[in-house]
């Protein structure tokens, strides 16, 4: 664990890893400067992130947005050989918006070295409100569009960052929410 020294330095004293279900079981290599721990899953990490100093996660969405919503510093770690890689684009968004420090693997030791916490921005608030108005609104629009005969509107419908689509047929219809 090239990790644990680098933590170690940089005055962690506690280190605890979620491994989930695989078959690999981590060497855990406690010192009396830094202590290991690991589990393979909790109904909750709430309790876990709440006492952190510092997350270091993959990308997944879920991870990602529940340590920002707890105001803590977050490293995420990309998997680069997923496909259609998903969490490599969120992360990359993330860390442009300064919310996020992001690696891989392999560079996940050098971020640690380097990193500084203090550029790290703290996550706007949700507003599931103004998420619930949006989808009322859409909803008002795609009722309209499929109680015209001509337009039935069967193969998609995609709300991304404030834009609703509706394909049919070679026919698109976008809504820009402003």
């Amino acid at each position: 664990m090239a990790a644990a020294p680098v933590l170690q330095s940089r005055g962690y004293e506690k280190l605890v890893l979620q491994v989930g279900r695989g078959a690999l079981k981590p060497a855990l290599c406690s010192s009396p400067a830094l202590a290991v721990e690991a589990f393979r899953f909790k109904d909750s990490l709430a309790e876990d992130l709440g006492r952190a100093d510092l997350v270091i996660s993959h990308a997944g969405a879920g991870s990602c947005l529940e340590t920002l919503e707890k105001r803590k510093p977050i490293i995420v770690v990309t998997n680069e050989k997923l496909m259609n890689n998903h969490q490599l684009e969120l992360a990359k968004q993330l860390h442009r918006d300064g919310h996020v420090l992001c690696c891989n693997c392999s560079t996940l030791v050098e971020t640690l070295q380097s990193m500084d916490l203090s550029t790290l921005k703290p996550f706007p608030p949700g507003q599931p409100e103004k998420f619930a108005l949006f989808l009322d609104k859409k909803k008002k629009i795609l009722n309209r569009c499929i109680s015209r005969p001509s337009a039935i509107f069967t193969r998609k419908l995609n709300v991304h960052r404030g834009i609703l689509q509706l394909k049919n047929k070679g026919y698109t219809h976008r809504h820009i929410e402003q």
